[in-house]
């Protein structure tokens, strides 16, 4: 009530100047509030283009290192057997086997291979009709009406893609083919599986460090993952399986993604961490064994740095006969602990890479720097001079 006395005692323009400026801090703040959605709008619009597109050129990536992979094994299969009905027919031609015969024995070696797991091989005319199969009830059937068929009719060579789905299935799924010409025969020979069944022909290591490239901001990085769980690609953790790990809500956002395959999740990553059976990082054993590592470490170093504090305090002086002793032991002790330290930070970052980066951490920064140093001054052969220093004074070497 005294606040407003107060207002109406003053001059109608300190009250105007008053009533102006709250109106004008109001619409500032209306204004601010406004601005600051549209741009967290923005911002989010243009990371969730940024992370869309760099995911369709990872997910190219692999599909052509997976289509040059499958076409090259259905080639080399789809050609070795081409020579196959190329022996049985010179065979023919000589007079050795009888037609009739020949076709068959090529058929039998045709017929016995297995493709992937549950791929085979079978010869369609260039009418359009079966002339070989596993199944004999298709022998002799005209499939010419079938769109990959009409393909294989027309091209006769090549690698070529089908969707296909046998009675028993719900689902159609992505076949893979490649087929040969014998012209003598008139056999289009076609080789042909499931795609999924030539996971095992890709070789990551054809495009693992262009995706290990691709970052984020400061933080961010690429990884792929397989609908089991297990990371295929990763800056630390690849091999490992993380199909039960949770964020920081208790939500297995893992299986989330490895259920939906496509599209956007968002899910909470904080610094402290919980795994498998909702246990703390700490007490799980593959965490624990790598703190005890990082603590072997620093205790070897103690002994080392210890033992040779007693040594130096045991010399009688700058001329003491110890001295090449005491330099001798000193670059053993200082190259042991430099190794084992750069060990135990290297288990140290690895644990931390296990719990995510949830922020730029400066240990990281500094690793990183360390490393950079390390390559310059401490990389192949850095131990050598060491190494020849204590070969010296232990073994008395005189020529190196």
């Amino acid at each position: 009530m005294m606040l407003f006395d107060q207002f109406n005692d003053l001059r109608i323009r300190f009250k105007l100047l008053i009533i102006y400026s709250a109106v004008f801090v109001l619409s500032l703040a209306l204004v601010s509030l406004i601005i600051h959605a549209f741009v967290r709008k923005t911002l989010e619009k243009n990371i969730e283009s940024e992370l869309q597109n760099t995911t369709t050129t990872i997910l190219n990536m692999v599909k052509t290192a997976a289509d040059v992979s499958i076409k090259n094994h259905l080639r080399a299969v789809a050609e070795k057997n081409r020579e196959v009905a190329a022996y049985f027919h010179d065979q023919f031609s000589l007079g050795i086997l009888d037609e009739a015969t020949a076709m068959n024995r090529a058929q039998e070696v045709l017929l016995s291979q297995t493709i992937g797991k549950t791929g085979y091989i079978y010869c369609v005319s260039s009418d359009g009709v079966i002339v070989i199969h596993p199944k004999k009830g298709l022998l002799g059937a005209d499939l010419s009406k079938h769109a990959f068929i009409v393909e294989q009719m027309h091209r006769k060579n090549g690698y070529l893609e089908y969707d296909w789905k046998n009675p028993e299935e719900q689902e159609s799924r992505p076949k893979a083919l490649y087929m040969t010409y014998f012209e003598p025969w008139d056999w289009i020979i076609s080789v042909s599986s499931y795609r999924s069944e030539f996971n095992e022909l890709v070789n990551v290591d054809d495009f693992e460090d262009r995706i290990l490239s691709l970052r984020f901001g400061k933080t961010g990085y690429s990884f792929v993952m397989d609908t089991h769980g297990t990371l295929i690609i990763h800056p630390a953790l690849k091999g490992k399986n993380f199909l039960h790990a949770t964020d920081a809500n208790g939500r297995r956002y893992i299986e989330d993604i490895c259920l939906r395959k496509n599209g956007k999740i968002v899910y909470a990553w904080a610094s402290t961490r919980t795994i498998k059976g909702g246990s703390i990082m700490k007490e799980n054993p593959l965490c624990a064994s790598v703190l005890a590592d990082v603590a072997e470490e620093i205790a070897i170093a103690r002994f080392l740095i210890d033992d040779l504090a007693r040594l130096i305090a045991k010399m009688a002086g700058p001329h003491s006969p110890e001295l090449q002793h005491v330099y001798t032991m000193s670059q053993i002790v200082g190259y042991r602990v430099q190794q084992g330290t750069l060990r135990a930070v290297n288990r140290g970052m690895e644990l931390m890479g296990s719990a995510g980066y949830a922020r730029e951490w400066h240990a990281e920064k500094h690793w990183r720097d360390i490393k950079t140093i390390q390559s310059y001054l401490c990389g192949v052969g850095a131990e050598v001079p060491v190494k020849m220093d204590t070969a010296r004074f232990f073994f008395d070497c005189k020529e190196i």
